[in-house]
């Protein structure tokens, strides 16, 4: 660290010694890379920090959404973090890019298969169904760019180790389970019951509504991508990296059938150019 940054940390501690706050431990100085999502600061191993400046204010990092930032201080118990300057900004986070967006309806087309047009925030349209709960969201569509399954979910960012990494597999898959002292417990593998072949764009830790969440587009064959999902009703699609098959990204499907891919490819016939389609 050069002689400006120590020295800026040197008054961060002074300034911490005197503020009205009770800590179990001492601070430690830290320099932390990671994105900021939802107005929080994630780090690169997943940890989400609390900074504020020494004064006690928190630190406002809503103009810094999907940047990707450093940040130098004091970091205490309880994922506090004091500093003296304003968090650096590096670029856009190379997670932070959200390929769908928040979809929001706009009218329905087929209202037994729950299939809805809608538009983005990020202004794409697309022909999509909704699976909803009290901590996630899960859209399955088409777009003009092709097939997509996008996730938001409250559970928080995936760790950077644990994101998987092309070359990808992603499947249906069943969760293994093993008897542990007489009761069943999921293992945390899967088994594939049907498997999609062509080319997808994977798009971790995206910055939803609920906090976190992932996207997945199929660029090749949307109805064989929406067939496999359909595949998965009652148990889970899998985005998996083939080096480390232990990283996963997973989501439960638990409503979308084999009629609603029929409904999907109707309506994306009807609104989007029938070229730009991808379907094999």
């Amino acid at each position: 660290m050069h002689g400006a940054g120590v020295m800026a940390l040197a008054v961060a501690f002074s300034a911490l010694a005197a503020m009205p706050f009770a800590f179990a431990s001492k601070p430690v100085a830290v320099t932390r890379t990671g994105c900021v999502v939802n107005g929080a600061f994630i780090t690169e191993d997943g940890y989400t920090l609390r900074p504020r400046y020494t004064d006690g204010r928190v630190v406002d990092l809503r103009d810094l959404e999907g940047r990707k930032v450093v940040i130098e201080g004091a970091l205490l118990p309880g994922d506090l973090i004091f500093i003296k300057e304003p968090p650096r900004d590096m670029g856009r986070c190379r997670t932070g890019g959200d390929p769908i967006g928040d979809l929001t309806a706009t009218s329905v087309f087929n209202r037994a298969d729950r299939v809805n047009i809608g538009k983005s925030n990020k202004g794409k349209q697309a022909c999509f169904f909704r699976e909803e709960g009290s901590s996630h969201m899960l859209d399955i569509g088409l777009s003009a760019d092709g097939a997509f399954v996008r996730l938001a979910y409250g559970d928080g960012p995936l760790p950077a180790e644990s994101i998987p990494t092309p070359p990808l597999r992603v499947f249906a898959g069943k969760e293994l389970t093993k008897t542990v002292d007489g009761d069943t417990k999921a293992t945390g593998e899967y088994t594939p019951i049907q498997s999609y072949d062509g080319a997808v764009n994977y798009t971790p830790n995206l910055a939803t509504k609920y906090g976190s969440g992932f996207s997945v587009v199929a660029n090749a064959d949307a109805k064989a991508f929406l067939e496999m999902v359909a595949r998965a009703r009652g148990e889970f699609i899998v985005v998996q990296s083939a080096a480390r098959p232990e990283n996963v990204d997973v989501v439960a499907i638990y409503d979308f059938k084999e009629s609603t891919v029929t409904a999907l490819m109707a309506c994306a016939k009807k609104n989007f150019p029938e070229s730009s389609l991808p379907v094999r």
